[in-house]
């Protein structure tokens, strides 16, 4: 095995499955000026590095929010220690969360009022990335996609068994078919003639397939181009 080999193997656990382990920063920023980490401008910043998918999909939601100005971005080019990413922290270098789930929802329910009346969820055509009418089906949906596609390629690059790699590999395209499937009957969005959350955490995964996960992570049955023309972008 080679040195770069081992790099991507050593996520497994013994059994060969790759799990992956909570974030452990769980904290809220929130809309109520009472709580520990008020919605404030000027006061949070948002840790990243631009090739992670978790963080991309954190630094669309800023950019689609309008957030640009309340929420800056950090990003330091010669660290070389471990980290886990995107890192949502106030000023004061205290870590709020670094679940990038929980970010991007923060970003448009919870920071909404400090913007202007244009970009608020309410004015925004269908009702936003969250819409009250949508949320159970947007809760649904982002729970398979999780599971099957998200974290999918994950379990499937980086399985050490045979066993481990053909029970994620399927299970992944059969999500991908889903997708495919149900955009037959929608628009161009996975809910309908705008975009929503799901759109945004599925966005990130299907951006990278063709390039890195099909090849690196072996998630090589299809490709997004070839074979989801409904997926691709």
């Amino acid at each position: 095995m080679t040195e770069q080999e081992h790099k991507v193997y050593r996520h497994a656990d013994a059994d060969g499955h790759f799990r992956r382990k909570d974030s452990v920063f769980r904290s809220i920023v929130s809309s109520d000026p009472t709580a520990e980490f008020p919605a404030e401008k000027d006061r949070y910043i948002l840790y990243l590095g631009y090739g992670c998918p978790w963080v991309h999909r954190s630094n669309i939601a800023r950019s689609l929010k309008g957030l640009e100005e309340i929420i800056p971005l950090v990003a330091d080019p010669a660290y070389e220690g471990r980290y886990t990413i995107p890192v949502l922290c106030d000023k004061e270098e205290t870590i709020v969360n670094n679940k990038s789930s929980e970010i991007i929802r923060m970003f448009y329910t919870e920071l909404d009022h400090l913007l202007p009346d244009d970009l608020r969820e309410v004015n925004k055509p269908g009702g936003g990335f969250y819409p009250l009418y949508l949320r159970n089906d947007i809760d649904e949906m982002n729970k398979w996609v999780y599971r099957q596609i998200n974290n999918g390629v994950y379990k499937t690059g980086f399985a050490t068994t045979q066993v481990a790699y053909e029970g994620n590999l399927y299970p992944l395209f059969e999500a991908l078919d889903r997708i495919k499937t149900h955009l037959h009957s929608k628009d161009t969005n996975l809910s309908g003639e705008h975009i929503t959350e799901t759109d945004i955490r599925l966005y990130m995964t299907v951006a990278r397939f063709d390039v890195a996960y099909y090849l690196i992570f072996r998630c090589n049955l299809k490709t997004i181009w070839h074979d989801y023309p409904q997926i691709h972008l």
